[in-house]
């Protein structure tokens, strides 16, 4: 069996991003599920990766286009997997331990800094570590951590695949 082309992986890619967002926007909008800041930080993150995903989509096949979007794209990733795993475990904090609930991100963004909307958003509060839907016996955040894992590697895959050219 043959590999798919790169501007398939990248599409597939795309395509991921784009139903992890409109996943999530059901989510909010058909079930009230409403995100907190660190949910919002992993959409942002996923819109950045679908983006460079459809970008690499359109751009000519080339060597360096390839390990630069593969490294941007990786790096992304990796920036949604931390995200994601620091929101599992907050959700694996014992009973109690997890702070009060938190403002939302665009108050944090309105009133601080940037730096500092973003530390307390990753710092995460009580929203952050309420498990309120599964799926194959997985959370959304998990399911986030495993997505980016995978588009990470999808990525670098990529990266691999464009030396051997």
């Amino acid at each position: 069996m043959r590999f798919p082309s790169i501007k398939v992986c990248y599409f597939l890619g795309f395509f991921i991003c784009a139903a992890m967002i409109g996943f999530a926007l059901h989510l909010e909008y058909a079930d009230n599920l409403l995100p907190c800041p660190l949910c919002q930080l992993q959409r942002i993150i996923f819109c950045i990766i679908g983006i460079l995903f459809f970008l690499a989509m359109l751009t000519p096949v080339k060597r360096i286009t390839t390990i630069v979007y593969g490294f941007v794209i990786a790096l992304f990733s990796s920036c949604g997997f931390l995200l994601a795993g620091r929101q599992i475990y907050l959700q694996h904090l014992p009973a109690g331990t997890q702070e009060s609930c938190g403002a939302g991100l665009t108050y944090l963004f309105k009133v601080f800094s940037v730096n500092q909307a973003l530390m307390m958003a990753i710092k995460g509060s009580g929203e952050c570590a309420k498990v309120v839907w599964r799926f194959l016996g997985l959370n959304i955040a998990e399911w986030s951590f495993v997505i980016f894992a995978l588009l990470a590697i999808l990525a670098l895959v990529q990266i691999a695949r464009i030396r051997k050219i």
